[in-house]
Parts: C-alpha cells; sequence; structure tokens
C-alpha cells in the first residue's frame, strides 16, 4: 500500500469551496482528482480533473463502482441535498475501502452540544462522522474539519454577520466585540492540500496523526469591529458615514427562531449566525483548546483587507 495520497475523489467539486480545494490540489504532482457527480447535475465543473464520473446515488453499486481504488474522498453537499445523501456516500465509501474521508462537515464545530441543541442543522454532522470511525475497522478512517464561517460567504450576507454595504449600515451583536474564528475559501484549499500532501505514516508529521480527529482550521480570530475597521479601510469611508445599530445576539437568535417555526424559512441565515456570535458560545476556536492545525501545516495569517475586498465584490454581485 502506498505512503500518499494519490486517487483523490471529491463530491462538490463545483461549488464555492470544492473550487478553491480542487485548486489547490491541482497545485501539486501527487494528486489525481476525480469529481462525481449526480447524474442529472447541470453544475459546472473546474477545469484540470482527471475524470468526471456521473453517478445514480440511489444505485449503491454504482456509488461503490465510482469510489474504488480513491484514496481520499472529500465530500460537500448542498444544504438542498436530499436528506440522507451524506450516509449513502459514507456507505459506499466504507465498501469501497476508501482509506481517508473528509466528511461534510466545514463549518461549526459539529461536536458541541450547545451548539447542537439550537442549530438542530449542525447536528446531523457529527454523527455521520462517528459513523465513519465506528464502521472504518482500522481501513478508514474520517478527517473532520472544522473552519466556522466561510469569510466571502458570510460577510456578504447582511443578515449574517450585519454588514450591509450597499446601505452603509452595520449591525453589531452585542457590543460587536464577540471574537469567533473565520475561514476564506482560499485557506480551507491550502489546509486540505496540506493534509492530503503527508505521508499517510511515518515517524515525522503524518495523515495518522490526524485520523478520526476533529480538526480545526481558521484564516482570522475576528471580531464584527474589527471586520467593520477593515471595511472602513477598504472603502475609504469614515464610520460617520455608516448607520450603526446593535442587537442582542441572544435575541436575534430567539427573533429567528420563532419565524422560523411560523413558516418563515429565510429567518434561517438571521438564526444560525445569531448563534455563531453567541460569546462564549463556541465558535472561537484559537481561544477554546481546539486542535488548531494552522501551524502545524504551515497556514499563514491571512490579509484581512483582501478578504474584506472579496466579501464586498461577492455582495456587489449578488444585488
Amino acid at each position: 500500500m502506498s505512503n500518499s495520497i494519490r486517487n483523490v475523489a471529491i463530491i462538490g467539486a463545483g461549488s464555492n469551496l470544492g473550487q478553491h480545494i480542487v485548486h489547490s490540489l491541482l497545485q501539486t504532482d501527487q494528486h489525481t482528482i476525480t469529481a462525481i457527480t449526480r447524474e442529472t447535475s447541470q453544475t459546472p465543473l473546474p477545469p484540470g480533473l482527471h475524470k468526471v464520473i456521473k453517478v445514480n446515488y440511489a444505485s449503491h453499486p454504482s456509488l461503490v463502482k465510482s469510489l474504488q481504488d480513491i484514496d481520499a474522498l472529500i465530500i460537500i453537499l448542498s444544504p438542498y441535498a436530499p436528506a440522507g445523501t451524506s450516509s449513502l456516500l459514507i456507505t459506499a465509501a466504507l465498501e469501497a475501502r476508501v482509506r481517508f474521508i473528509l466528511p461534510d462537515e466545514w463549518g461549526a464545530d459539529s461536536s458541541d452540544a450547545g451548539l447542537n441543541y439550537e442549530i438542530p442543522a449542525f447536528a446531523t454532522k457529527g454523527p455521520l462522522t462517528q459513523r465513519i470511525i465506528d464502521e472504518g475497522y482500522g481501513i478508514t478512517s474520517a478527517i473532520p474539519i472544522a473552519t466556522n464561517f466561510w469569510f466571502e460567504f458570510s460577510v456578504a450576507i447582511p443578515d449574517a454577520c450585519g454588514f450591509d454595504f450597499e446601505k452603509r449600515r452595520v449591525t453589531f451583536f452585542d457590543d460587536g466585540k464577540t471574537t469567533i474564528s473565520a475561514s476564506t475559501w482560499v485557506q480551507i484549499g491550502r489546509a486540505v492540500k496540506g493534509l492530503l500532501s503527508l505521508p499517510t505514516q511515518g515517524q515525522g508529521l503524518s495523515l495518522e496523526r490526524f485520523a478520526n480527529k476533529r480538526v480545526f482550521v481558521d484564516s482570522f480570530r475576528i471580531s464584527q469591529r474589527e471586520i467593520f475597521e477593515s471595511v472602513l479601510r477598504v472603502t475609504g469611508t469614515e464610520e460617520t458615514e455608516w448607520t450603526i445599530q446593535y442587537e442582542r445576539a441572544r435575541e436575534r437568535y430567539e427573533a429567528g427562531k420563532e419565524a422560523m417555526e411560523k413558516g418563515d424559512q429565510s429567518a434561517f441565515i438571521r438564526m444560525m449566525y445569531a448563534r455563531v456570535w453567541f460569546k462564549d458560545g463556541g465558535c472561537d476556536f484559537e481561544g477554546e483548546g481546539k486542535f488548531m492545525i494552522n501551524e502545524l501545516l504551515g497556514l499563514p495569517r491571512e490579509d484581512l483587507d483582501e478578504a474584506t475586498k472579496r466579501a464586498i465584490e461577492r455582495a456587489r454581485r449578488q444585488r
């Protein structure tokens, strides 16, 4: 058995995150990348893929066949993917004896009981990762990666982080000084590349050190206030040119939850992100003793203003 990861399959290669991961992996000469998609998918895929396999996800034998000889499987699913999709993929990967699965986590710490209770959508992820650990039997291992919120994606959404760039309005949750972790898509791509470029085992740093452990990565340990200071620098504006509002994070969360219970599904973003910004809410990875991999993999501390520029441009395109 090879001591390196060669054949990588990715489900969700056409997503924003998937494209960045593919781009990072292609910077090495080590990996051959296969995109696995639904038969009916029309999503454009990034260039450089070794091959594309279209599969009927309802056909277990077809899924297993598509994963034969794959060393690592990366799963990135749309929030709108049918319930049970991740479980189907994991079942097939276990049968195909895929060595490492990077499951569909890519967000908050799915082992945090408080987060799981207050955001039920988070609670579905941890048990699926645990299933890989329980049923891998030393053949297949899970490496769940927690990234907390995706910076460019989240800062561009007014209901998420409180910034409305078009109206020059910001809503600070509590005092705006709560510090949490955030990751850019580029940084997550670097982390995946760093992990899958390691030897699978050995005396030095290897993948076996991360097998069946939840790992944490970020680009910034940051508050809304710090993001706002970056916004002012990037836009060349003064604080006096902005409308500043304050809202208690707990009250914002409860209002979003109540709206959802009444059928307003658009309130989910507001509810979820308000919970992420709770003080001592489990989303400050660096401050809470999590298994951070930034230093181990040599990941850089990123340029905040450059990331803010990308978020503002994304918000502009979405108007």
